[in-house]
């Protein structure tokens, strides 16, 4: 179908100060697969990596200041919240914090049928980490 072909889908880009550590730390939080990534040589910045989490993407690109790609950390912050359906919100939060993420809330029942927790990762991204419930 016509409108098919376009379907539009947000991907979230993130920024980090230390590219290679964050797609450690999405790994092991999120079991994130990386698909791809483009560094000009070994040990260089980062330019682009794709992760896969849970069947949906994630880019992510170290610091580029000269062309404006900043980092929360360089910034002072963040005012997006990335919200991400995970199958166990409390053991993913756990594996986030021990990790090095700052817990804002712990994991609570919602009325609006989710359980949610929301974390800083230690590389000054917001999270909402969710689990269906029913």
């Amino acid at each position: 179908m016509e409108q098919d072909r376009h379907r539009s889908s947000i991907i979230p880009y993130l920024c980090v100060n230390g590219a290679e550590s964050a797609i450690a730390y999405y790994s092991a939080v999120f079991e994130a697969k990386e698909l791809d990534r483009y560094q000009d040589e070994p040990g260089g910045p980062i330019g682009h990596v794709t992760l896969e989490i849970y069947g949906a993407r994630l880019f992510i690109s170290d610091e580029f200041p000269e062309i404006g790609v900043t980092s929360p950390t360089t910034l002072g912050g963040t005012p997006v919240a990335i919200h991400v359906v995970v199958p166990e919100v409390d053991v993913t939060t756990k594996r986030a914090t021990d990790l090095g993420a700052t817990l804002l809330r712990e994991p609570q029942d919602q009325p609006y049928g989710e359980r949610i927790s929301k974390i800083i990762d230690p590389f000054g991204h917001s999270w909402m980490l969710a689990t269906l419930i029913t």
